[in-house]
């Protein structure tokens, strides 16, 4: 569902629409159809896509140039599974706590401890 946002706010811009009214327009339906949720991660796949990401570029954020080393096998193998043959760039976050994430091909790949920490938080307060 969140796929159909995207393409259809990229389709919206490209058509000529006026970016901050494609995201209102955008925002307006998602109230209406309670996927108010979705908006976030919507402007967020949107942005990878139109900075290039999408293409056959990989971006990996760790909390600092260590992690990369010590998860550079596991990430090798996560691009090989996405067919990505580059290297990635990598991006620091401190907020991560631990572990990676990465990005390619619109596909994200949260190994983060962070990540690990909200699910485990998730599952015990439902």
């Amino acid at each position: 569902m969140k796929e159909n946002y995207v393409q259809a706010l990229l389709q919206s811009i490209e058509v000529g629409v006026e970016p901050r009214v494609a995201l209102q327009n955008l925002m307006l339906v998602q109230e209406k159809r309670g996927h108010m949720k979705l908006y976030r991660g919507v402007l967020q796949s949107t942005l990878r896509f139109l900075e290039g990401r999408a293409q056959d570029e990989a971006l990996v954020t760790v909390t600092d140039n260590s992690q990369y080393d010590s998860y550079k096998s596991e990430i090798e193998s996560q691009l090989a599974g996405m067919n990505i043959t580059t290297t990635p760039a990598v991006q620091i976050n401190s907020n991560l706590i631990g572990g990676y994430i990465l990005e390619s091909k619109s596909q994200r790949v949260d190994a983060s401890y962070k990540q690990k920490l909200v699910s485990l938080y998730q599952k015990i307060t439902q």
